[in-house]
């Protein structure tokens, strides 16, 4: 898989090899009972889902609606490989960046983006999903350690 041009400017290439990795797990996680039989058969039905712009949109707002944020921004980046004009793809992957709490690329992405070209209602979700500010990590329902602590 690859990540959309835009994306790699945001990520060091740790970063880069970890969402390519974990796109690739959650497309696997998709399916289950397919991943476990056959991982290139479930890899295969995602890229002919997404060989099109309509599909892609149409699998990444699936997969944002079941709560996989980060599938359905692999599906998108695919979306903006075959069409990176698609101003409706980087409105909804700006928002799904700010979603992620990856509020300085999703800010970016918006920033980049003209207001007038969307619908209030599409423009003011994104937005409002960027504008959310992170709770402090003494706020958090779970904090994260690593391993040993």
């Amino acid at each position: 898989m690859t990540i959309a041009p835009a994306l790699s400017a945001w990520l060091p290439a740790s970063g880069r090899q970890l969402l390519r990795s974990l796109a690739l797990a959650l497309a696997l996680a998709a399916s289950p009972a397919l991943a476990q039989d056959d991982p290139a058969a479930e890899l295969d039905a995602l890229s002919v889902e997404t060989a099109t712009s309509a599909g892609g949109m149409a699998l990444a707002g699936r997969l944002s609606d079941a709560g996989d944020l980060l599938g359905a921004l692999a599906a998108l980046d695919r979306v903006l490989m075959i069409t990176p004009v698609s101003k409706t793809a980087q409105l909804l992957r700006a928002s799904l960046l700010c979603r992620i709490d990856d509020k300085a690329g999703g800010t970016a992405q918006l920033a980049r983006l003209k207001k007038r070209d969307f619908n209030r209602t599409d423009w003011n979700q994104a937005s409002e999903h960027c504008a959310k500010a992170r709770p402090a990590p003494s706020q958090r329902s779970e904090r994260w350690m690593p391993p040993g602590y």
